[in-house]
């Protein structure tokens, strides 16, 4: 069966588009929305952060043909996670899955961040229908780290970690090296009505990059908030100020705007809330405390500190939606 067909639920898919082939690439923000993000983040909507296929099946093999090579986790009626790999097959690849429990059980596939899905087929030897998840539905809105950059796994990222923890569902809209505070992104999430709660981890690709000021930021920051306010004035926002890095301890330019973002998204915060009994802020100083928490490049997390983030991270928004 094609990607796109009832009997399956892709979760954090929003369109699948046509490529050579006759396969289809997944993609996390739909065509009118993405055509009016900044070129970087439309681009980095194709990186499948946070795509999970479920499907209930009674089959004890689940075949995907796909264009190239894919890494995914996955379980079938059990309560462990294993890992998949592709394998060459004809002129693309295949991704065989099985499972040793009998019977009817739900299939959760979840694809990392690197690697783009390009797919013609599922295929099964049994029914197959789809299994939506249910309960709480949070929105994760962020740079690499929020996408899942330099995860082990696609289960070690902090918001699949988080969400596993909390037993909600996440809508991960982390876009690596992109996630500026721009007035589209904004603008799609406003017009999203499936989430209870968001989290915006805005900032540090500004820093990363040396652009804006930290009073522009602080602008951009306003103009964000106030544009999903508008349309969601009672949903739960809780904005997350940049974690522990590397620039915590050089000295330079850098340093002075960390500074100023962190110093930004407080202010805003601290404006916002006396009207705003919803808006929150939690600082990512106590989510990444040092560089045992980071990869060399001592700026994106290494499992330890996704471990970390979601460990302090959860019952923080737990609180909160309570």
């Amino acid at each position: 069966m094609e990607p796109y067909e009832e009997s399956l639920y892709w979760g954090n898919v929003a369109e699948w588009v046509p490529a050579d082939g006759g396969f289809r690439r997944a993609v996390r923000v739909p065509e009118p929305y993405r055509n009016a993000l900044p070129w970087r983040t439309a681009e980095n909507s194709f990186r499948p952060a946070g795509v999970e296929l479920r499907c209930r099946s009674d089959a004890r093999e689940v075949v995907l043909e796909l264009a190239g090579p894919q890494r995914v986790d996955f379980k079938a009626g059990g309560s462990e996670w294993s890992s998949a790999f592709s394998v060459p097959d004809g002129g693309g690849h295949k991704l065989v899955l099985t499972s040793s429990h009998p019977g009817s059980h739900i299939w959760r596939v979840r694809f990392g961040r690197e690697l783009p899905i390009l797919l013609r087929s599922v295929r099964a030897e049994g029914s197959m229908a789809p299994s939506p998840p249910s309960g709480v539905r949070w929105l994760a809105h962020g740079s690499s780290i929020t996408e899942g950059g330099n995860a082990s796994r696609p289960i070690n990222t902090y918001v699949w970690r988080t969400a596993d923890f909390l037993g909600w569902t996440p809508i991960n809209l982390g876009f690596g090296g992109s996630c500026w505070g721009d007035r589209a992104s904004a603008f799609y999430i406003a017009s999203r009505d499936d989430w209870d709660i968001l989290t915006l981890e805005i900032g540090i690709n500004t820093v990363g990059l040396g652009i804006d000021s930290p009073k522009t930021f602080e602008l951009g920051y306003e103009v964000f908030l106030e544009v999903i306010r508008e349309q969601h004035p009672e949903k739960p926002i809780v904005c997350i100020s940049p974690f522990w890095c590397r620039w915590d301890e050089e000295e330079g330019p850098q340093t002075e705007l960390l500074s100023g973002v962190r110093k930004a998204i407080d202010a805003v915060v601290d404006r916002r809330t006396g009207s705003d009994r919803n808006l929150h802020f939690v600082d990512g100083r106590e989510l990444i405390t040092g560089p045992e928490h980071l990869e060399p490049d001592l700026v994106h997390p290494n499992d330890a500190g996704m471990a970390h983030i979601a460990q302090v991270l959860a019952p923080r928004l737990r609180d909160i939606l309570s």
